[in-house]
């Protein structure tokens, strides 16, 4: 059963104290079928009956209830508001190209540009200096029809409504508007009730001020655009405050579905940093692909193309169309590609060929940065991966598991690394593991000489890089 709490425009019309619950039976206290027909569908526990069991509510009531009953249950139309006040995170990009994406998927979609800066509009080709019509006069002029304002892009089923300087008015205009809050969703309420569109899309301004605000309580459903850098999450929070605010006052139905990961540079550290401290906030709800940088994604605009037109065959146009399946699906997971099927893993362009979604990893480390940092970043290449703090741990697991490959630090609490590949070797069934060392210091001629005596297939020196890494364990693993 879904909560009433869906019906908010008419959940406060009873006197009584009631709740509200979807359910099938067609059976209720009214004798009148055309209002029957309504109110069949509710169940109000405290409904006032006669003796001929006839419900008696008022006709504006059921003309109230009518209107919610059908708009959820015949409005499909996802609604998603792209949004950071942070600039510079890819938002407009993400509209943009996600958009292009789902259209070429074969689904209806509508981007509206609900930012006074145009870039969305401009993304597309737009002369935003010859529009007669744009977001501006069907927010704040109730005669325009959204028809009038609505043009089509040079890719099948994507529209757009787009934007014009002028919509930097509105922020001020709209502070004399009744239900100022609403504009937006008043506007597309037609379009929305009518599933004209599979998907709409609202690139938002990088600012929680109005017009985000009229983004927020029309949307069901919000991405967030983060670049993986320190930053990050500081401007996260604040939206995160925001959003609670607009779903208690103002729309309770809308939620953060996704975080998207853009700008991603797979060869820097930080990234993986940010990317492990994102997903243990934000769990399930991160999407699994990256939008990684790429030069054609910032060369698209200039030509007024998304990246599905302008180079279909780069990085980013990859990336989106992954990212389009997956919002498609509805579920987040942290999915892995096929063995070597494509190289789109985060190893500076090398073709995983050998590591594969189920390699068994034992990583021996008591760094726990480094730890979270293996921990997300071999997400996309094997769902089998067991972290260790010390030798003890680590022998105690390999005692009862077994695994594809060991990596572990020389400088670990009490026995140290080399301890550690010592009983390995010493173990008939584990002494053909695959061995990865790592260490601390710069030019340790001594260590390097010992782990080859030792028969240790790598040695790496810290600061290691995260996309090196999984391409020597995808060497080491073809080696063998």
């Amino acid at each position: 059963m879904v909560s009433g709490q869906s019906l908010l425009c008419i959940g406060k019309f009873w006197w009584h104290e009631v709740s509200y619950n979807w359910r099938n039976t067609s059976e209720f206290f009214c004798n009148d079928t055309s209002r029957k027909a309504v109110v069949n569908q509710v169940q109000i526990p405290y409904c006032t009956t006669d003796g001929d069991n006839c419900c008696f509510l008022p006709d504006t009531i059921i003309n109230r209830l009518s209107k919610a009953l059908k708009k959820s249950n015949q409005m499909t139309t996802r609604v998603i508001a792209i949004v950071n006040q942070k600039g510079g995170v890819g938002k407009t990009t993400t509209v943009a190209n996600l958009g292009a994406y789902l259209a070429y998927l074969k689904r209806k979609v509508l981007l509206i540009d609900l930012d006074p800066q145009s870039n969305l509009s401009l993304h597309h080709g737009v002369d935003i200096q010859k529009l007669e019509k744009s977001c501006y006069e069907l927010l704040m002029r109730e005669k325009t029809e959204f028809s009038e304002t609505v043009i089509k892009t040079d890719v099948d089923n994507l529209e757009l409504l787009p934007a014009s300087i002028t919509l930097a008015d509105a922020e001020l205009e709209l502070i004399d508007v009744v239900g100022r809050e609403r504009v937006l969703s008043r506007a597309l309420e037609g379009v929305l009730e009518a599933n004209t569109y599979d998907f709409v899309l609202i690139d938002c301004s990088p600012s929680l001020g109005m017009l985000t605000l009229n983004a927020l309580t029309t949307a069901r459903e919000v991405f967030i655009t983060v670049q993986p850098d320190y930053f990050a999450l500081q401007g996260i929070g604040r939206l995160i405050r925001t959003l609670n605010l607009v779903k208690k006052r103002l729309n309770s139905e809308v939620n953060i579905t996704g975080i998207i990961l853009c700008i991603f540079n797979p060869s820097r550290n930080l990234s993986w940093e940010v990317t492990a401290k994102i997903r243990e906030l934000f769990k399930e709800k991160v999407f699994t692909t990256f939008i990684r940088v790429d030069v054609k994604l910032a060369e698209a605009p200039s030509y007024g193309q998304s990246i599905l037109t302008y180079a279909h065959k780069s990085r980013g146009a990859e990336d989106y169309l992954r990212l389009a399946k997956e919002v498609l699906k509805g579920v987040r997971r942290f999915s892995v590609p096929k063995k070597g099927s494509y190289d789109f893993h985060p190893a500076g362009g090398y073709s995983i060929k050998y590591l594969n979604r189920n390699t068994k990893i034992l990583f021996v480390d008591d760094d726990q940065e480094i730890c979270n940092m293996i921990k997300y970043g071999f997400y996309h290449t094997t769902k089998y991966i067991h972290i260790s703090k010390n030798v003890a741990q680590a022998v105690k697991y390999l005692e009862k598991h077994s695994v594809d490959i060991l990596i572990t630090d020389i400088n670990l609490p009490g026995k140290d690394g080399f301890e550690l590949v010592k009983w390995v070797k010493g173990r008939k069934n584990l002494s053909g593991i695959p061995i990865i060392m790592i260490t601390g210091v710069m030019r340790d001629k001594d260590s390097v000489i010992k782990s080859k005596k030792m028969g240790v297939d790598k040695f790496i020196v810290k600061p290691f890089n995260i996309s090196r890494l999984i391409k020597d364990v995808d060497m080491v693993l073809g080696s063998k």
